[in-house]
């Protein structure tokens, strides 16, 4: 490909309202373009490096033995009022009539479909188990469409189906499906995790997502830093172990210092309301508190005392005034503490848990925070914002249920047949790519998906004939040895080309000069490295691959 030839779109300042390193890379790399909030076209550098990624995940998909389909992506809207999903996901679907006033939705997923179809056309247990996939647009109403192609209303996913006879069968499909993701993910170069989930709007019974670490992702997990454990932040629970501290914290009169959070309780409960006590430095955790019984849901908090005098004096009459106390079981062996206050200048004095309050119960009841221990036992935990990428679900017989999908047995009883669901957001692994592959020139793609393998910068080519020829004659070799190149053919300097270059994330580029050729040679630039090597030309007609596989290898910054 010359560059006179193909729709290059690069943006040398960042552009406006974008929020994620991933945002602004691809528009200005020139990999899409906005058409509406949430709508975006894919331009011919980003167009290449998604249908790289959906080949890798038809090839994995291939492997395990997944036949390819292709299902509409209108339905109507009476399938899903049938499964009652209508409601659950309420206003994320796009919903429409057509001129018969017939209601339909955009498919936000295929689970209905794909049930009702098959329903008809399995019919024996010789044909399970079967897993079905497609990768094809997805569609939701987001109610705030950020993040460029993290959070839109159209959006490309890989989604697989399963059928099978029993759990077990089913079971031993998802391991499996788990297995090809974690291949698919160590090849496009992604550092991730795999979370246990919920499955909510799914259905089912055990879920589990795979997460990308991105400094822009809106989740947080709870990771050890020795292990692949990984939790979402909200169900991680705190490990607290026995200090014996108590002495020394006496002789060096350490205070804690405690904040206190009022809580609504149901109106039916005994108590009047709660207040939690918790360190300063931590955050109550909202999740772990809806078990508590007496609590109003969903949690509701409530003005406390601006007088800590006063505060102080409820603390104390918890039991009489019938108001619930808990603390967290981080500061049950803290000797003596003092009360938080946002009032500057407050003076007041340490006050002793097992002599001040007696009425108190001790619960885990906030969030882990880094150099909390691991769940696991091993390592400590540290905090990492996340990208979900891939959601597995094992749903069992809900949908067979109730699209009465079922094959009899030897007694001709009816055996409903278990599912599992299995998404990938193509959209969103591309993001994470950058996310996690980038420098301050621009992306550095891993070679298996980026725009082309390698491109070719001659300076000042339209004026040395020696130039042009070299030039030529490499890029003729690279096409017929099949290799993705791009010949930078404009007329503009060495400078202008490297930028745009390096801003496409094309690892390998060759620069040819006046200076290097007269010595038979050309300068080979390593992005990964980012590091400039001289080369003989003869060396790279020869074997170009096995030069760059070794220059890309070594010395990497």
């Amino acid at each position: 490909m010359k560059m006179t030839n193909y729709l290059l779109s690069t943006l040398h300042e960042i552009p406006k309202n974008t929020e994620t390193i991933s945002h602004q890379l691809m528009l200005r790399a020139g990999m899409i373009r906005k058409l509406a909030s949430g709508l975006y076209t894919w331009l011919p550098t980003g167009y290449r490096i998604l249908q790289k990624i959906v080949k890798i995940i038809k090839k994995e998909m291939n492997l395990l033995g997944a036949l390819e389909i292709c299902l509409p992506l209108i339905h109507p809207k009476k399938l899903w009022d049938q499964s009652k999903r209508t409601e659950l996901y309420g206003n994320e679907l796009l919903k429409f009539s057509n001129r018969r006033k017939k209601k339909f939705i955009l498919g936000p997923t295929h689970e209905e479909v794909i049930t009702k179809i098959l329903k008809n056309e399995i019919f024996s247990i010789q044909q399970l188990p079967l897993i079905l996939f497609q990768i094809q647009k997805k569609f939701r109403d987001e109610i705030r469409p950020r993040f460029g192609v993290l959070r839109t209303i159209e959006f490309l996913m890989k989604d697989a189906y399963s059928f099978h006879t029993d759990l077990k069968s089913l079971q031993n499909t998802y391991q499996k499906i788990s297995d090809t993701y974690i291949k698919i993910l160590k090849k496009l170069k992604i550092e991730f995790r795999i979370v246990a989930s919920t499955s909510k709007t799914m259905g089912g019974f055990i879920s589990h997502e795979f997460h990308a670490f991105s400094n822009s992702g809106e989740d947080i997990l709870a990771c050890s830093t020795h292990t692949k454990y990984a939790e979402h932040l909200k169900n991680a629970p705190v490990i607290y172990k026995k200090k014996s501290s108590l002495k020394s914290e006496k002789k060096k009169h350490i205070t804690k210092i405690i904040q206190t959070i009022y809580i609504k309780t149901k109106k039916k409960s005994i108590y009047k309301y709660a207040i939690f006590l918790l360190k300063v430095k931590h955050n109550l955790n909202f999740k772990k508190i809806e078990k508590i019984s007496h609590l109003e849901k969903p949690i509701f908090l409530l003005k406390k005392p601006l007088d800590l005098t006063n505060e102080v004096s409820i603390l104390r009459n918890t039991k009489k005034l019938k108001i619930l106390l808990i603390g967290d079981l981080t500061i049950k062996n803290c000797k003596f503490y003092t009360l938080f206050s946002q009032i500057k200048n407050l003076k007041y004095t340490p006050i002793f848990w097992n002599h001040d309050f007696k009425n108190i119960n001790f619960f885990d009841i906030r969030n882990v925070t880094n150099q909390d221990y691991s769940p696991d036992g091993i390592g400590k935990i540290t905090l990492k914002n996340s990208i979900e990428i891939g959601h597995i679900f094992q749903l069992g017989t809900k949908y067979s249920k109730i699209f009465q999908v079922s094959l009899s047995n030897k007694t001709k009883q009816k055996n409903f047949l278990n599912m599992g669901c299995y998404g990938i957001g193509i959209n969103r692994i591309i993001a994470a790519i950058i996310e996690q592959h980038y420098d301050e020139k621009g992306i550095i793609w891993p070679e298996i998906i980026a725009p082309f393998t390698l491109a070719i910068a001659p300076i000042n080519m339209h004026k040395n004939k020696e130039i042009k020829k070299i030039t030529y004659l490499l890029y003729q070799t690279f096409l017929i040895q099949k290799i993705e190149v791009i010949l930078d053919n404009r007329i503009k300097n060495i400078g202008y080309m490297l930028k745009d270059l390096e801003l496409m994330g094309i690892p390998n580029i060759l620069i040819i000069s006046k200076n290097t050729i007269q010595k038979k040679k050309i300068e080979f630039y390593s992005r990964k490295n980012n590091k400039k090597t001289l080369i003989s030309i003869k060396d790279i007609l020869k074997n170009f691959n096995k030069i760059k596989k070794k220059l890309n290898q070594n010395n990497i910054n």
